[in-house]
């Protein structure tokens, strides 16, 4: 089972690669993330973003912490204080 999710996720990849390509190729700008959410009926959806969070200084774990507040509408532990800033700085921008 668990070489099966590999497998599939390994495959996934290998298609958004493409399809990234794809963009490329096509002359249109290629998206620096996406959003893919599968429900449980087979449902999917594909949200790009071209906002470049590397290039702005944003770190994976930053980057994840944005996610959480965007899709998940999940704020930082209070205990969590460089957390809290970041969240508050990418809300101004």
């Amino acid at each position: 089972m668990r070489r099966d999710v590999e497998n599939g996720l390994s495959n996934l990849s290998d298609l958004l690669r493409k399809l990234w390509n794809e963009f490329i190729v096509n002359k249109q700008e290629p998206w620096k993330s996406l959003d893919f959410t599968l429900n449980s009926k087979g449902k999917f959806n594909i949200q790009y973003s071209y906002e470049d969070l590397e290039r702005d200084g944003y770190d994976y774990v930053d980057r994840v912490a944005i996610w959480e507040y965007e899709k998940l509408n999940m704020l930082p532990k209070s205990t969590d204080v460089s957390a809290i800033e970041l969240i508050e700085n990418y809300k101004k921008i």
